[in-house]
């Protein structure tokens, strides 16, 4: 009976909530909501833990977040800073005061050594100097001479002493001298008794421009005095000669003229 009883009970209360529900559904609606306005929400941040062994098929509403954990950080320990110890100052050496020569002391050797070999230095390029100057001024002159002469060879064509006549000059001292020496032959007479004997002479004749002797030398003996003084007499009789041509009259001045007997 008590169990019956109890069924029964179990039974009216669910009709009569069944009921409650049907009433309340059909006359007391709720007004929609208006979702237009509505403020939308994402959720970014998780939840810092999460227990997966507490996972259920409804998410909780609110997700507690729990406290991040406090990490005490020591406060940074300052090592000293090393002491740096101050280097006394140096102290520069003042400046010796130099002493004043005294006048009435007497000179050091050395110094008179070195002041003497310095005024020999000196004395001996004054004379280098000199004699440079000297020997520079001697070879302006010597050029200057040279010059000279070259210029009155070329003026006047004369050929200067120890020049040997080339071309059209040697035929022409070739043609005076066969003229000179046919002139001195004209006067060379010898005695019977010496014609026809192996005798020679050289006589050098040096010639003025107008043709006067100048000078005259026996250059070769014959070894007969009496042969070679009739081949100065027949010199001394053909002078004077024909005026020598200008261009040798330096050559015949200065260098003179050679002459044979008999050739």
């Amino acid at each position: 009976m008590t169990a019956n009883r109890g069924i029964y009970v179990s039974l009216i209360a669910h009709a009569s909530l069944i009921v409650f529900m049907i009433i309340k559904v059909s006359f007391f609606t709720k007004p929609q909501l208006n979702l237009s306005e509505a403020i939308r929400v994402d959720m970014v941040g998780l939840p810092e833990k999460y227990n997966p062994a507490e996972k259920s098929n409804d998410l909780p509403e609110k997700i507690e977040k729990q406290p991040e954990p406090v990490v005490e950080t020591k406060p940074e320990e300052k090592k000293p800073e090393p002491k740096v110890e101050a280097k006394p100052e140096e102290k520069k050496p003042e400046p010796k005061a130099q002493a004043k020569p005294d006048p009435k002391a007497k000179p050091d050797n050395d110094a008179v050594s070195l002041n003497k070999s310095k005024q020999k230095q000196k004395e001996a390029l004054e004379k280098l100097k000199k004699m440079s100057a000297i020997e520079k001024i001697r070879q302006q002159v010597q050029n200057q001479k040279a010059a000279d002469a070259a210029a009155k060879v070329l003026k006047g064509r004369i050929l200067s002493k120890g020049t040997s006549p080339t071309g059209l000059d040697k035929i022409q001292s070739e043609n005076y001298l066969v003229q000179l020496d046919a002139l001195i032959k004209s006067k060379w007479a010898l005695p019977q008794w010496l014609i026809g004997k192996p005798l020679k002479t050289k006589i050098l004749v040096k010639i003025h421009p107008d043709g006067r002797v100048a000078d005259r030398k026996i250059v070769q003996s014959s070894g007969n005095p009496t042969y070679d003084e009739y081949c100065i007499q027949a010199i001394e009789k053909a002078a004077p000669f024909p005026k020598v041509p200008e261009k040798f009259t330096e050559i015949y001045n200065e260098d003179g003229v050679l002459f044979g007997f008999p050739e």
